[in-house]
């Protein structure tokens, strides 16, 4: 699960790693006085196959009730409540995309799939207007695939202070896709949760995806935005760059809970009027990418049933939970600032020009 799902098991010692990687090897030579032996390892992506289809054979019901067990034991850390169901939600529709385009084949779990059929395996119902979106995107026919999920990391100070952003490259969405990977931003990257890379006839784009649990704003243009503009994935512009936003509102801090719902959401943005090169008025062309899907609600997936509806609520809400953003507070009225948040739960990664018991002045 720590490998499909990009969890963090604790404690991490080097002699654990060790010991794991002794039982991955495998022989593929022996010297000819048999004193010495030469061992290769898999890759993370035949790794993740298996550990993949071991959670299947296994039953998702109970490798969840197993995760909730590790969470409550605070064995496990998982980070933000609603990306690893949102990372739950998409490995399951990837499984289960694989293996209605493959029911006669054996599962490995390494195969492509249309991306139409991925997301018909996300969700309950269809969306009017979505073929016609990718068609007008040009990726109707693109494929996907990826069977565990890779963690953005930096580690030095510098990072935390230009925001806690760490921005993709193209040839890294490449590799990734042929690694079948897909990948959890860091923790701090306010505009995107996942990007899962896709590949269709003249090149490659990515899926932006930003999963809410309870939005203290009302959902606009902005967010529309925030999910298609390639700035925000790359951090720099790219034309063309084909990119499928993908916004989840589970709708928690509602008293009652919200209706189940997939559509297409639309900036809205008016057409405008400019000059040719010969001075002719002439009306822009609708930009694309002004349009996302828009989930509302954990009723909306089709791949969560009642049972694994019931143990994803209850992911959310079974503490300890020391990466929620709840212990990243000094009081209820006083947030911690990026660099001091971070600094609360990585003590041994950064190192402290002044202690927070002094700046806060606990004692």
């Amino acid at each position: 699960m720590a490998c499909s799902l990009s969890l963090e098991v604790s404690p991490r010692i080097a002699e654990v790693d060790s010991l794991i990687a002794s039982h991955m090897a495998t022989a593929i030579g022996v010297s000819l006085d048999r004193t010495s032996i030469l061992c290769t390892y898999p890759s993370d992506t035949i790794l993740a196959s298996g550990a993949l289809k071991g959670i299947i054979d296994v039953g998702w019901e109970n490798c969840l009730d197993t995760l909730l067990e590790l969470f409550s034991r605070g064995v496990v850390e998982a980070g933000e409540r609603g990306e690893l169901v949102n990372r739950i939600l998409f490995s399951k529709a990837y499984a289960d995309a694989v293996k209605e385009c493959f029911p006669s084949s054996p599962l490995t779990y390494l195969q492509k799939v249309p991306l139409k059929s991925f997301l018909k395996s996300l969700l309950c119902e269809e969306i009017d207007g979505l073929d016609e979106l990718l068609k007008r995107m040009g990726i109707d026919e693109a494929e996907i695939g990826f069977n565990h999920w890779t963690s953005l990391l930096a580690t030095d100070q510098d990072y935390v202070k230009s925001g806690g952003m760490k921005f993709l490259s193209e040839n890294l969405v490449i590799e990734a896709y042929h690694r079948h990977t897909a990948f959890k931003m860091p923790l701090g990257f306010h505009v995107i949760d996942h990007i899962i890379p896709f590949k269709y006839n003249a090149g490659y784009g990515i899926i932006s995806i930003q999963n809410k649990n309870a939005k203290k704003t009302t959902f606009g243009a902005k967010d529309i935005s925030s999910l298609i503009q390639p700035l925000n994935s790359f951090g720099e512009w790219k034309k063309d760059y084909k990119i499928l936003g993908i916004y989840i509102d589970l709708g928690l801090d509602r008293v009652k809970a919200v209706e189940p719902k997939a559509e297409l959401k639309s900036r809205n943005v008016p057409q405008t009027r400019s000059k040719n090169k010969n001075n002719e008025d002439k009306k822009d062309e609708k930009n694309d990418y002004d349009q996302i899907i828009h989930i509302q609600g954990v009723g909306s997936f089709k791949c969560c049933d009642d049972e694994i509806s019931k143990r994803l609520s209850k992911i959310l809400f079974t503490r300890p939970w020391p990466l929620d953003t709840q212990w990243s507070k000094f009081d209820e009225k006083t947030d911690l600032e990026g660099e001091d948040a971070i600094k609360t739960f990585l003590p041994l990664v950064f190192k402290q020009k002044q202690s927070l018991v002094d700046k806060w002045q606990l004692i």
